[in-house]
């Protein structure tokens, strides 16, 4: 495919050379060869798919972690808002997020199947429960 794609370029330069000065067909050609450049990039760089593990690599990853609920630990976004999750230690993981210019955070712990705790206001004051399955 790319032999017959030099030679059709090849075939157009031809029939766009004749009449023309050398200038030109040094401008052509290099217009020409940025624009074939820019499409093989796209196709080769920009357009290519990134590589997904392997699920013996995401289980390796799994059995590096503490505990199944460390796979929470991050940055969590919905919609045009987020919450962070991390490690808290001794078991424990920190919830926090920001609502409407409040802060809000809890202490998690696992409670049966899930990971809970008691959301508190900046201030202290109690705001709910949270609950991660």
């Amino acid at each position: 495919p790319v032999g017959l794609a030099v030679l059709k370029i090849l075939s157009i330069f031809q029939v766009l050379s004749e009449g023309r000065d050398a200038d030109e067909l040094v401008s052509e050609t290099l217009g020409i060869t940025a624009i074939a450049f820019a499409c093989w990039f796209i196709a080769n760089v920009i357009l290519v798919d990134p590589e997904l593990p392997t699920i013996e690599a995401v289980l390796k990853d799994v059995e590096k972690r503490e505990s199944v609920w460390d796979l929470l630990i991050g940055t969590w976004y919905y919609g045009d808002a987020c919450f962070q999750i991390a490690s808290g230690g001794a078991g424990t993981w920190q919830y926090s997020e920001v609502v409407d210019g409040k802060a809000y955070s809890s202490i998690l712990r696992p409670n049966g199947r899930w990971l809970q705790g008691d959301v508190l206001e900046e201030g202290g004051a109690a705001a709910g429960i949270i609950r991660f399955p």
